[in-house]
């Protein structure tokens, strides 16, 4: 710490205010240069535990009295907490993670997020006094275990970190779908089939119901979701239930990504 001399300063005694602070030199020495326009005045910060330290530092002589206002930040070594996060594939699953200010001034995070498949807001404020949450949300496309950290950067320097891990489980099913025909005539329906990813995808496509027919694959471009035609002709009269059609194409497309991984 540089402290400014002016004239007629003199001699002046420093004592620090704050419990992790200490000064090195008790007396600012009163011989000095003319061209000397600071003294330096070594200050000992031992922190003994993550958190925020004020600190005041009183220096006094006959002449003049100077109050400097210092903060120590001391962020955490390791992660502060976990958040584990569990959903079905194309299910978005959403944790608001408590940020506390203790403080009288607002704080203004950056975010970083690692970790694919996590999203939330690039910034986040938190008011003085206040608690603020921060949404974070996963929302995988495929049976996954990701391993990923959270980041928040304050302006002054402090830092939370959180680990998080996502899993994704088996996909549900996408629609439910009702089809009223008439015993033998073909009625055709249109299912819309995404592809999340940034790849052509090829989709081979089955079904548990007899009746239900249409072609054997069908090939969707990156980031696009893609018609697929669908036969149903009944031929007898009633109820029938069906609920793989469209389980199977998203288990094919799971099968699909993984092997895709596996060749590159």
């Amino acid at each position: 710490m540089n402290l400014e001399r002016g004239s007629g300063l003199g001699s002046m005694k420093a004592c620090p205010i704050g419990p992790a602070c200490s000064l090195h030199m008790e007396r600012v020495p009163e011989e000095i240069q003319t061209a000397d326009e600071y003294v330096p005045v070594p200050l000992y910060f031992v922190p003994d535990c993550p958190g925020r330290y004020p600190c005041k530092i009183l220096l006094t002589s006959k002449y003049d009295v100077r109050v400097y206002c210092i903060e120590g930040v001391v962020n955490e070594e390791h992660a502060e907490a976990r958040f584990d996060f569990e959903t079905p594939a194309f299910k978005a699953l959403t944790h608001n993670i408590p940020i506390n200010n203790e403080t009288n001034n607002e704080w203004k995070y950056q975010v970083t997020i690692e970790g694919k498949w996590f999203y939330g807001p690039p910034v986040l404020h938190v008011g003085p006094g206040e608690t603020a949450h921060y949404p974070l949300t996963f929302k995988p496309i495929l049976e996954c275990v990701i391993m990923g950290r959270l980041i928040l950067q304050n302006e002054d320097g402090m830092e939370h970190v959180f680990d998080i891990k996502g899993i994704g489980k088996r996909p549900l099913a996408l629609e439910h779908i009702t089809v009223n025909c008439q015993v033998g005539e073909k009625t055709n329906i249109s299912i819309m089939v995404p592809n999340y990813t940034l790849t052509m995808l090829t989709f081979k496509v089955s079904s548990d119901l007899p009746m239900v027919w249409g072609k054997p694959d069908i090939t969707i471009d990156p980031d696009n979701p893609a018609p697929y035609i669908l036969h149903v002709c009944p031929w007898k009269r009633g109820v029938f239930k069906g609920n793989k059609i469209i389980n199977k194409i998203l288990a094919t497309i799971l099968g699909k990504m993984h092997d895709e991984k596996k060749l590159k």
